[in-house]
């Protein structure tokens, strides 16, 4: 085991981990990071789950994917499934190599990975990373104290033991004079039931109760215990998360819109009901100004324009410029989510999607005024 922490006013600050079986890239980002943070290495994801378990106050981990003993996935899959809530939600961020492709992004995404990296990278990036989310995991630690004491207030919802809309009214309002004291982004979420009221006519209250009470347990099983996961009205639900952009929002939105619509719910004649579930995105900037009713007011704009759509069941917005943490979306992940149904993220890409094609375009259409023309009707589409 490798331990290795700076010696001046260690106590004073945050702890990061850092995973990675080459010596070279330990020895790079302790240096890095040593200037504001106490900094321990681990030579691979057994060596880290001990340092980690015997280190209470660790707040980040920084982790190679590739290694021996337990890899970086196993790592991050072993945290997220520990009975340990600071596990499950402790910041977690991939440092990946060029070879690593979009499919193992993708999964380790799912299992929870808060954000990537990759070699070669500049210390300013990895600094930024590490500022970014000892400061998320401060705010989380914030978030978990506001979910005890609003628990020990009995603002839980009784069908589904989410919060209710009191709960979650003022656990916002703590984040949100949180995040203007020590910095911060934030995104709020809005999911609701399309079909949920001719449900409730068709089958009446029995069974339009046993659904929100199987929508609630999934929504508690998939939305983090610090994202404030409510119920606050019949048939939405709400949760309100820490993130500097609002793509694992959409990640999680798009995840919760195939498990919902998936559930193998029964009618009074046993026959399975199609729920179709919308959502509602958005990232505010907030300021000494910001209030509850606006960010809901903003949040419910997008789940209206989701719920007045046959198509788009996801609609997200942000006030916040998207940094360097975006996803950027391969051909192959967009061809696989249109065959799963999930377009949000395909939606949102079409000009990065563009500019992957538009070689492989050229070299196909070998006529200039034929692909002059082409590329001028497909860029027309792009802005609609």
């Amino acid at each position: 085991m490798v331990v290795t922490a700076t010696s001046i006013s260690s106590q004073e600050k945050a702890k990061i981990l850092v995973v990675d079986d080459n010596r070279v890239i330990r020895t790079a980002v302790r240096k890095i990071l040593s200037i504001k943070y106490d900094v321990l290495d681990a030579v691979d994801g057994e060596d880290a789950w001990s340092l980690l378990t015997s280190n209470r106050d660790i707040e980040v981990v920084f982790s190679d994917l590739q290694m021996p003993e337990l890899d970086g996935c196993g790592l991050l899959k072993r945290m997220r499934e520990s009975d340990d809530n600071k596990f499950q939600n402790m910041p977690f961020i991939i440092i990946t190599s060029l070879e690593d492709n979009d499919d193992i992004k993708q999964k380790v995404y799912a299992y929870g990975a808060d954000d990537f990296i990759t070699k070669p990278f500049e210390s300013v990036q990895l600094l930024a990373r590490a500022n970014t989310f000892v400061r998320l995991g401060s705010a989380a630690k914030q978030a978990h104290s506001s979910i005890q004491e609003c628990k020990k207030q009995s603002t839980s919802d009784g069908d589904t033991s989410l919060g209710t809309q009191a709960y979650f009214e003022r656990s916002v309002n703590q984040s949100i004079a949180y995040i203007n004291r020590y910095g911060g982004h934030c995104v709020m979420m809005l999911i609701e039931i399309d079909n949920f009221k001719s449900i409730f006519i068709k089958n009446g209250k029995d069974v339009a109760v046993n659904l929100v009470t199987m929508i609630g347990k999934l929504f508690k099983e998939i939305v983090r215990t610090e994202d404030n996961a409510s119920r606050i009205s019949l048939s939405k639900y709400s949760a309100f998360l820490y993130c500097d952009n609002t793509d694992r929002a959409v990640l999680l939105a798009e995840r919760l819109h195939v498990e919902i619509a998936n559930l193998h719910f029964l009618d009074n004649n046993q026959e399975k009901i199609d729920i179709i579930p919308s959502i509602g995105i958005f990232m505010p900037s907030i300021n000494k100004h910001t209030t509850f009713d606006e960010i809901y007011r903003k949040t419910e704009y997008c789940l209206k324009s989701a719920l007045s759509s046959k198509s788009i069941k996801i609609v997200s917005n942000s006030e916040i410029p998207n940094t360097d943490t975006a996803i950027t979306l391969s051909v192959t992940d967009a061809m696989r989510m249109i065959q799963e149904g999930n377009v949000t993220l395909v939606n949102q890409s079409k000009e990065q999607l563009f500019d992957q094609i538009e070689p492989l375009l050229k070299h196909i259409i070998t006529d200039n005024k034929i692909l002059e023309k082409f590329v001028d009707e497909l860029m027309s589409c792009l802005e609609v």
